[in-house]
């Protein structure tokens, strides 16, 4: 295998693979191919990427699938820790964005008409003289211009972590549409060389940190909407930016979050313009991370906004797959706050909290609002009310009164019951709400925090453990006006209650998982 020694001489190829590659390494070729690959071996796209290293005078081209054994899956993991590095001493990063698969090739003529309607041809006299034609297109129309690297979710963080040079598409010069963050990264690598942007350090260093959180809000943005070949690998491919930007925040990474960024960070949440889905069958991250499921992630909550913090975070401790990739891939992840915890119930009738004493419930979550308050993270945790219905009508369509409970948590029963024959359990589940912080601003007021599901005991922990199931957001109310059929005195108490509903409560250490 060829290995470049000078950082000039490198060139690097992206592209789609389209699926398992016949001309890969593995552990039974790899001793082979130290001594060379037949031509017959590679496929058309990376022909063209030679074709295009040698013409621009470069002598080594990387190829992913070439130069990583792909079934050494610990071996993987630490290579892909090194892209950052690959990446960012490149001279060149061709970046196959035309072609679905290895197979395809992306230096034949294509017809810029067939990809969009609002084009026009107008003839070009070429360099050599030879006659030619140009396709004029509309700006706004050329976003909508999508090829398959679009949706690579890789092919995100190459444009990130490649150094920023001019970018050329079929030998037109393109504009950057990521001039921010490579002017964020550049003052960092500036920064490590010992080159100080000014002297007001402390300040330049507050706008830095507050630059590089933004910047890394809207790359998870552009990245989480993308597709991977392997949704585990989902922590994994994003760990080039962070391992990138890193180095301009003071603090820890843990599975896709900042220490700095905490618990403000916990507020990500799938958005609502795509389709939730179902909780991935594999680990892919903790609860509390962004990573442990699949969707669009966006934060519901901005720094903006979020001005009274009530969790204190004691710490964070994850497990990486590799010790040696600091921002890969992790094992197991723990986060352990200190905040006010309400326990709840979620029936047929909504969220539920038990008043103190023995009186009625009140309802926090009326089922008509719930898309209102409540942001699901997958699609088993949507629309709980109304499944729950749905169950509870199933079981009561049976010869048999059975009911189901989701977990060992039992409904109240009535004190005009004792004695007596007891009533089957309403269908339920059991949830704990954990108050985040607080917004105060003129045009809402209220808590927001995590909507948790308590994990079994464990005798090694001495702390109640939970997993996250999604977030609430008790601001809302003040901001709309009364719905699902209440009335404006109703709606100005489930306002009430939901502003109160921690009031009479302490704060407990608790372990997310």
């Amino acid at each position: 295998m060829l290995v470049a020694k000078r950082k000039d001489t490198l060139c690097r190829a992206e592209l789609c693979w389209g699926g398992d590659q016949l001309h890969k390494t593995t552990r039974a070729n790899a001793e082979s191919r130290g001594s060379g690959i037949s031509w017959g071996e590679i496929p058309q796209t990376i022909s063209d990427a030679i074709r295009v290293t040698t013409g621009v005078g470069l002598s080594y081209l990387w190829v992913d699938s070439f130069f990583i054994i792909q079934d050494d899956e610990q071996g993987k993991l630490g290579e892909i820790a090194q892209m950052p590095r690959i990446y960012g001493h490149a001279t060149v990063t061709i970046v196959a964005s035309r072609c679905k698969g290895a197979s395809e090739g992306f230096l034949h003529d294509i017809n810029p008409a067939e990809l969009t309607a609002f084009t026009c041809e107008v003839p070009y006299r070429c360099p050599t003289g030879k006659l030619g034609t140009v396709y004029l297109v509309e700006d706004e129309e050329r976003h909508s211009m999508s090829e398959p690297i679009d949706d690579r979710g890789q092919s995100s963080i190459v444009c990130q972590c490649s150094p920023e040079r001019p970018s050329f598409s079929d030998g037109w010069r393109q504009k950057s549409s990521q001039q921010t963050m490579h002017e964020v990264t550049f003052a960092i690598r500036a920064g490590n060389r010992g080159i100080t942007p000014s002297q007001n350090d402390a300040c330049e260093h507050r706008e830095m940190n507050g630059a590089l959180l933004g910047e890394w809000q809207s790359c998870l943005f552009d990245y989480t909407k993308r597709k991977l070949t392997e949704p585990t690998d989902r922590c994994l491919v994003i760990s080039g930016l962070a391992e990138v930007i890193a180095p301009g925040l003071s603090g820890s990474y843990f599975a896709g979050l900042w220490e700095r960024s905490l618990p403000l960070g916990l507020f990500w949440s799938i958005s609502g313009w795509t389709e939730l889905r179902p909780r991935p069958k594999d680990y892919q991250g903790p609860s509390w991370s962004w990573t442990s499921v699949n969707g669009l992630v966006e934060n519901r909550i901005t720094v903006q906004d979020f001005n009274r913090n009530l969790l204190e975070v004691i710490g964070c401790q994850v497990e990486l797959s590799d010790p040696l990739a600091q921002f890969g891939a992790v094992k197991y992840g723990q986060l352990r706050v200190k905040g006010r915890l309400v326990r709840a119930e979620w029936t047929v009738n909504g969220l539920k909290v038990a008043t103190a004493g023995r009186g009625e419930s009140k309802i926090l979550v009326p089922p008509e609002n719930e898309i209102l308050f409540y942001s699901p993270d997958t699609r088993d945790m949507e629309n709980l009310s109304y499944n729950l219905g749905a169950l509870e009508d199933y079981y009561q369509g049976q010869k048999s009164p059975r009911r189901l409970s989701t977990d060992a948590c039992t409904s109240t029963t009535n004190e005009s019951y004792r004695g007596e024959t007891q009533p089957q359990p309403n269908v339920h589940i059991c949830v704990s709400l954990l108050e985040v912080g607080r917004l105060t601003s003129t045009a809402s007021e209220g808590p927001v925090g995590l909507v948790l599901s308590e994990l079994p005991n464990n005798e090694s922990v001495p702390y109640r453990r939970f997993t996250r199931i999604g977030l609430f957001d008790f601001t809302i109310g003040s901001q709309v006006a009364a719905s699902g059929g209440a009335s404006p005195e109703e709606w100005e108490e489930l306002i009430h209650d939901q502003k109160t509903c921690f009031d009479r409560f302490v704060p407990e250490v608790v372990q997310i998982e």
